[in-house]
């Protein structure tokens, strides 16, 4: 079973409802995928979006895909969503093997909805025993809209389960879009006229941006009396409407005084077009190209910014970071009564499995909590992807607390929050804060503080705080804990069988393990949402990276002792409590010895000395 696979998001029947919600534009996902696949989604994707009669929704089964979900998006539940039985490709499901004679194999066609004709060329594959193998169709005895009738060597058996998972006819017709020329879209429209020495005069209109664009083109010493048969408007016509690979086509021609006897060799006209419709290019250019003045202008303001990005360099604010503490439940804090901590990041979201429950008794929790903690701010840390109601919900239980004197702070993950909450609003880790500039966006947005991500490297980290020029705002890093690497909506319903994972209380949780390396192994927690918490099997710990970490700026660094007992809370926070002293590296190794015995799965520097190893290096700011 592939437990973290999901199916492909496909939205084609819910367009007209995805653009009524106001959507203006649709991302196609094509990274890492083949000329066809991009074609086919594109060219699909677009013809129902106009309305085209076709079998664009049937093509879109017929390139890779791992089985299709309308999404979270269009309210498909997690199982849904999940697509646990493969990885790969299968293609549209055709029918089951159900005689075998020789080698003509019999296919009978159950997927009637999405009846393809076979043909030479295509791809088809057989699955049994969840295996899958396949062949390209060379022999097609028979073929109706009950049953296929193939020639193959192939060895297969009876109730074997048939795909088409490659369609020549689609790979061909894609072809003709690598020669397809861009139409010509501008319409021009033309006015001849002559005065009377037979000075031609072309007046040309087009619309850009609803802003009329015109001009007159003068034409002289082309035009003659006819000696024998004049020129008529109809040849003239014909002439000026070649607008060939130009964006332009002509709409209509005007004329306007056209003598009875004029004349002109068919090369002048077909010089005249070109002079016209390269003027128009000119133009429709000079349309989208800004002026010097606003160029200048923009490289002025450019150049300022990095003048001023440059030159700015914090090294004013020298700082001793105070240690703030991820806990999930109440006895962790009797444990560490007596430290001098900044923050208390309560996260009570695992301690109930549905929402009835939390809500009656996450007041009370915090309630407690912050008499337990008189001299460190006390933060909630509300649910991954909290909507706007239950965000609402939350502020009222803040503000019943305010209304008894217990004053607390949120923690949370959507830009929006400080316009819900008027208390201290703080970025949990998954905002991922990359470079200053993200600090001073999610800034303007109402954050107080921010964690920086864990995966920069010390470098970046320096780098990124001595470029900050924003002020009031917290910068921590998590220096000690086993992070979260995926937040998932997936409850791990639709298992084995279509078996669910049934979370009885706040003490189930599930391991994950890697087929392929048994060492890797992930604990999986869910929250009162059913959302899971997938936390990483190695811990992360800075300890004697600390005499660099508490000069580097940071406000407070952060012991994640979620999903901790409190003996464990106790001994990670005195020995980091005592690395903020003044400590040689000798002694700090010795500090990592000492978290080695006692934590509970392998350690780990993350990022911070060597960065991100499977990516090209560039400075973060």
């Amino acid at each position: 079973r592939y437990l973290l696979s999901i199916h492909d998001l496909a939205t084609y029947n819910n367009l007209d409802a995805i653009s009524d919600a106001g959507v203006t534009s649709l991302k196609l996902e094509g990274r890492m995928k083949s000329g066809d696949y991009i074609g086919t989604i594109v060219n699909s994707y677009r013809n129902i979006l106009d309305g085209n009669t076709g079998d664009y929704a049937k093509n879109l089964h017929l390139v890779f895909n791992r089985k299709f979900t309308n999404g979270y998006i269009m309210g498909d539940k997690p199982g849904e969503v999940m697509g646990r039985g493969s990885s790969g490709h299968e293609g549209l499901y055709i029918g089951d093997i159900v005689k075998i004679d020789g080698t003509e194999v019999t296919i009978e066609i159950k997927n009637k909805d999405n009846y393809i004709t076979l043909k030479k060329g295509d791809g088809i594959a057989f699955k049994y025993n969840g295996k899958i193998k396949g062949i390209y169709l060379e022999d097609i005895v028979k073929q109706d809209e009950n049953e296929i009738v193939i020639n193959t060597t192939r060895l297969v058996k009876e109730g074997t389960e048939v795909f088409i998972s490659f369609s020549k006819s689609i790979h061909e017709n894609l072809k003709k879009f690598q020669k397809e020329v861009i139409k010509n879209h501008i319409p021009l429209s033309l006015t001849l006229s002559w005065n009377e020495d037979l000075t031609g005069f072309v007046n040309v209109e087009y619309y850009l941006d609803d802003e009329l664009i015109n001009f007159r083109h003068k034409v002289i010493g082309k035009f003659e009396k006819a000696k024998n048969k004049p020129i008529t408007k109809e040849k003239i016509e014909k002439q000026l409407s070649k607008t060939g690979g130009t964006p332009f086509y002509i709409d209509e021609i005007k004329f306007h005084n056209m003598p009875d006897n004029l004349f002109i060799p068919i090369s002048e006209l077909n010089q005249i077009r070109r002079e016209v419709l390269s003027q128009a290019q000119d133009l429709l250019l000079n349309h989208y190209t800004p002026t010097k003045k606003s160029v200048k202008a923009t490289r002025k303001k450019l150049n300022e910014f990095y003048e001023d990005y440059e030159s700015f360099n914090n090294i004013s604010k020298k700082k001793n970071p105070k240690i703030s503490l991820f806990i999930d439940n109440l006895d962790q804090l009797k444990s560490i009564s007596g430290f001098d901590l900044k923050r208390i990041y309560f996260d009570g979201n695992c301690l109930y499995n549905n929402p009835e429950d939390y809500y009656e008794n996450i007041p009370k929790l915090l309630e407690e909590a912050s008499l337990m903690t008189p001299d460190a701010e006390l933060v909630w840390v509300l649910s991954s992807f909290i909507n706007e109601k239950e965000a609402s919900k939350c502020n009222e239980i803040v503000k019943e607390l305010e209304s008894k004197g217990i004053i607390i702070s949120v923690m949370g993950d959507f830009p929006g929050m400080g316009e819900i909450f008027d208390c201290p609003v703080y970025g949990n880790h998954n905002l991922n804060v990359w470079n200053s500039f993200t600090v001073k966006n999610l800034k303007e947005a109402g954050f107080n503080g921010l964690i920086l991500s864990s995966e920069l490297s010390g470098n970046e980290i320096k780098h990124l705080i001595s470029k900050n020029n924003t002020e009031d705002i917290d910068l921590e890093l998590i220096v000690n804990g086993n992070l979260e690497v995926i937040v998932s909506k997936d409850d791990f319903s639709n298992l084995n069988d279509g078996k669910d994972f049934i979370i009885h209380n706040n003490a189930d949780y599930a391991i994950l393990e890697d087929k392929k390396r048994k060492k890797f192994k992930y604990k999986v927690l869910f929250d009162y949402n059913k959302q899971s918490h997938i936390i990483n099997k190695d811990c992360l710990c800075l300890i004697e990276e600390m005499n660099e970490i508490k000069h580097l700026g940071l406000d407070s660094i952060i012991l994640d002792c979620r999903y901790s007992n409190e003996k464990y809370t106790t001994n990670i926070l005195s020995i980091y409590n005592d690395s903020l002293k003044d400590r040689d590296d000798e002694e700090l190794s010795k500090y990592k010895y000492q978290i080695m015995d006692f934590s509970q799965s392998y350690i780990n520097k993350g990022n911070y000395i060597e960065g991100r190893l499977h990516e090209d290096k560039h400075e973060n700011s």
